[in-house]
């Protein structure tokens, strides 16, 4: 998160974009795994606490599916932070592309909802409420 906030402010905003999915994604799985009823497989592969699969989709696709999967579950905080889906169009085979498609706009909303998803991860572990 601090690489893509970094990038970003140095107008690099294809690979802050980029790793602000990657942070977002990130931290979704780790409140899956450690909050909301999911776990790491011996693949180290998150699963989801509902279906028992693992985890492959990224932020675009898993962003969504939070939703269905806090509704269940009292995590009211994140569940504010859903009701946008800021990484709908985003795509993590986009590494590859110039970004000359993506707005400087575009790129901070991603980075204020990652950052948000990550804030709530590292309350959820001041608070102890994570494993």
């Amino acid at each position: 998160m601090a690489d893509a906030e970094f990038l970003q402010a140095h107008s690099r905003q294809a690979n802050a974009d980029h790793l602000a999915g990657l942070a977002a994604e990130c931290a979704l799985k780790a409140l899956i795994a450690g909050f909301l009823g999911g776990y790491v497989n011996p693949n180290d592969r998150v699963v989801h606490p509902d279906t028992g699969t693992p985890i492959t989709m990224h932020v675009n696709l898993l962003w969504p599916e939070m939703s269905t999967i806090v509704r269940s579950r009292s995590a009211s905080t994140l569940m504010t932070v859903l009701t946008t889906e800021p990484f709908a169009t985003w795509k993590v085979d986009e590494r590859y592309s110039d970004g000359s498609h993506l707005s400087p706009n575009t790129v901070s909303e991603r980075i204020v909802a990652a950052r948000a998803v990550v804030g709530i991860l590292e309350q959820a572990h001041i608070d102890g409420v994570l494993s």
